[in-house]
């Protein structure tokens, strides 16, 4: 809305955000068992960032609920930052790992594993535009965009399509009855 109309819902940025943020974790989470076998030492790099990622969210949407409710008044505490940090190396670098190790392998669809990079690099760029001081409401919107699309797809395509290892091979044995 920001980007259309100038209104600003602090409470959609600074709560739903971040608790999307979580969702999108727990799905990688997901990921964990299949991975393990086939590439163990991304997936368990991959499971460590992860919960870095999902544990600085936390942080994050638990203060911002608490500043809304009124729990706590003024600017956010210093140590904020940390978790702020745990964050953002939980999701470039879970997602990656993540990506990689299901590239590298067969144990999920090679389009899984291509939209495993999105929500890691999209990020990357919200972090890069951020540290030159380009954060227009365009901008924030688009990344937004960009990373509710990057895990709908990847959802989406779980879902639907088969992993190269959970399809059959047809049978050429024909039975005339």
């Amino acid at each position: 809305m920001e980007a259309f109309l100038d209104i600003a819902y602090p409470v959609v940025q600074d709560i739903f955000g971040p608790a999307g943020f979580i969702l999108g974790f727990l799905g990688l989470f997901g990921l964990y068992p299949r991975l393990v076998g086939r590439a163990p030492m991304l997936a368990r790099a991959g499971a460590v960032a992860t919960a870095l990622g999902a544990g600085g969210f936390s942080v994050i949407t638990a203060w911002s609920f608490a500043r809304f409710t009124g729990v706590t008044s003024g600017s956010s505490p210093a140590w904020l930052g940390i978790f702020i940090l745990l964050a953002a190396v939980g999701m470039i670098l879970g997602f990656l790992s993540f990506a990689v190790a299901s590239l590298w392998t067969d144990a999920q669809s090679r389009t899984v594993g291509i939209l495993l990079l999105a929500p890691a690099s999209i990020f990357a760029i919200m972090l890069a535009g951020t540290s030159i001081g380009y954060t227009t409401a365009w901008s924030a919107f688009v990344i937004s965009a960009g990373q509710a699309l990057a895990h709908l797809a990847i959802g989406t395509t779980l879902r639907t399509a088969l992993a190269p290892a959970d399809c059959e091979v047809p049978s050429s044995d024909v039975t005339a009855g």
